[in-house]
């Protein structure tokens, strides 16, 4: 039935969003993911990438937080994104 296939493509949009959001005010690009296209936000020039200690330890702490705040983390960066965009 067409409205389940659209509710499924929501439903997908949805789990990507944040994550879709950050991308494209970054880089520009959006994913595909219904297409099975997904994409990492590209080395941008002037931009230095963590040691691999400093970012094993940023993964950790993430990983550490519980979903509530992981959740309201997720909820300040699209906040700062919508202020950026309409700035």
């Amino acid at each position: 039935d067409s409205g389940d296939a659209k509710l499924v493509l929501r439903l997908e949009e949805l789990e990507y969003e944040v994550s879709d959001r950050l991308a494209y005010f970054v880089c520009g690009k959006r994913a595909d993911h219904v297409n099975g296209q997904h994409f990492t936000i590209p080395q941008l020039p002037g931009m230095t990438t963590l040691p691999p200690e400093s970012a094993r330890t940023a993964r950790q702490r993430l990983q550490e937080l519980s979903n509530i705040n992981l959740s309201h983390l997720a909820l300040d960066l699209q906040d700062e994104v919508d202020r950026r965009e309409l700035e």
